[in-house]
């Protein structure tokens, strides 16, 4: 089963019990999903279930799609994510579930997919070593010394640098996570918290000099931030790199412990491509494409609305501002959306505002929607060329690629299921 959430509030309160037992597992989750306010392309999030499991699965711009649960929904996942219109160029999970979801979404839609980076978690339970020196949380006084000092974590650690301004500038904003330690008045190593949350917290930023490692500084800095956590009933975790043995067996002595890596894999498009048209009932609509070569697939639903997983009946009542919608999947080597929108512009009459043929409403008026260029150019050229020789306006609005709300499954290939009844239908129309 599907269930869609209107957003990610509902997400997070319909799935409490889940987030609540696997807490740094599903951190992500509950961070990325306070942001969603609706369920649209680019920020979506959904379940798939049944009485024994379920897949959680949500997309936040411009982070990665996050997916956790249960492997034997990913194929569905990919579906949804197809069906629906749904964006993603990355997927961040345990590998069993990106090498699953992959499979599945490169034999439906090619490209390919390419790792980027791995995330080796690691939690804590019991602190082992306790602190023995004084770190302390830095005052508006620390600032200057923790601006060069944060300087020389972005180069020495991250390859990277910014101006001291930038530095100074995220450091008055975030300066009461951090802590510091010092030896004869220097900074000698740094941490921060991020991500507090009701049962864990995370450790970053850990840093210690290269002039100042193996003296024990970057462990008392880790403890004294874990002994704190653990007084206030929370877990510490903190991602690492479990190439880097030394770093890692600094935080083993202190009891850390490995959880389930995490992958950043990213995905490029492959020869499968979108295009996605309103033209009146999208049963006429979808009928002509069937036959084209190099159409893999057709999908009815309701696009361009404001409302979340709209009924036939409400779209029908014009209720949604919605229209009846197709989302053809096509192999670009062998058809150019240049076919697919001559077929389109030869099926519907481009100067009727109020519907197409019988079918009158919002609900059936005409739209493309896209963010191609030439697909775009293409509408231009024909709005121009028609309205110039017929001397009337064109009605056909060029709208955002958009998610498309899959309709109920009776409309799904309803012209393959039932070709007498479609002919019928075609002729009652106007369409032929």
């Amino acid at each position: 089963m599907l269930k869609i959430y209107k957003s990610g509030q509902e997400f997070l309160l319909d799935n409490q019990a889940i987030l609540d037992d696997k807490p740094i597992e599903t951190s992500f989750f509950r961070l990325n999903a306070q942001k969603i306010n609706t369920f649209e392309r680019y920020n979506y999030c959904f379940k798939l279930y049944d009485e024994e499991s379920y897949l959680l699965v949500l997309k936040m711009e411009p982070y990665n799609l996050l997916l956790f649960g249960d492997e034997r929904f990913l194929k569905e996942c990919s579906d949804v994510i197809c069906d629906y219109n749904l964006h993603f160029t990355g997927v961040l999970a345990s590998l069993n579930l990106i090498e699953g979801f992959y499979k599945h979404h490169v034999n439906r839609r090619g490209g390919e997919y390419f790792f980027r980076h791995k995330m080796d978690l690691m939690y804590l339970e019991e602190l082992l070593i306790k602190p023995t020196l004084n770190v302390t949380k830095p005052t508006e006084d620390d600032i200057d010394d923790l601006v060069t000092f944060i300087s020389i974590f972005h180069k020495e650690a991250l390859d990277s640098s910014f101006p001291d301004h930038v530095i100074k500038k995220t450091l008055i904003e975030e300066l009461d996570s951090y802590y510091i330690l010092r030896v004869d008045g220097q900074i000698v190593s740094i941490a921060k918290i991020a991500r507090k949350e009701d049962k864990i917290c995370s450790i970053s930023n850990v840093f210690t000099p290269k002039y100042h490692r193996n003296k024990g500084y970057c462990q008392q800095v880790v403890s004294y931030i874990a002994q704190e956590l653990l007084s206030e009933g929370l877990m510490p975790y903190l991602y690492v790199d479990k190439e880097n043995p030394i770093s890692n067996h600094v935080y083993t002595k202190l009891g850390f412990k490995y959880g389930e890596s995490k992958y950043d894999v990213g995905y490029r498009r492959g020869n499968i491509h979108t295009l996605m048209l309103a033209g009146g009932c999208f049963w006429c609509m979808a009928e002509p494409y069937y036959s084209i070569e190099g159409v893999s697939k057709v999908i009815s639903g309701y696009a361009g609305g404001i409302e979340v997983n709209p009924t036939y009946e409400d779209v029908k009542d014009i209720k949604t501002g919605h229209r009846e919608t197709i989302l053809i999947e096509f192999d670009a080597t062998k058809l150019s959306t240049k076919k697919l929108l001559d077929v389109y512009f030869s099926s519907i009459d481009p100067f009727d505002d109020s519907g197409q043929y019988i079918d009158k409403g919002f609900n059936y008026t005409c739209a493309i929607f896209t963010d191609n260029e030439n697909v775009m150019d293409y509408l231009f050229s024909y709005r121009y060329d028609m309205e110039k020789k017929f001397n009337k306006k064109v009605y056909i609005s060029l709208l955002p690629d958009s998610v498309l709300f899959k309709a109920e499954e009776y409309h799904q290939d309803y012209a393959l299921k039932n070709p007498k009844e479609m002919e019928e239908e075609l002729i009652k129309s106007g369409r032929k």
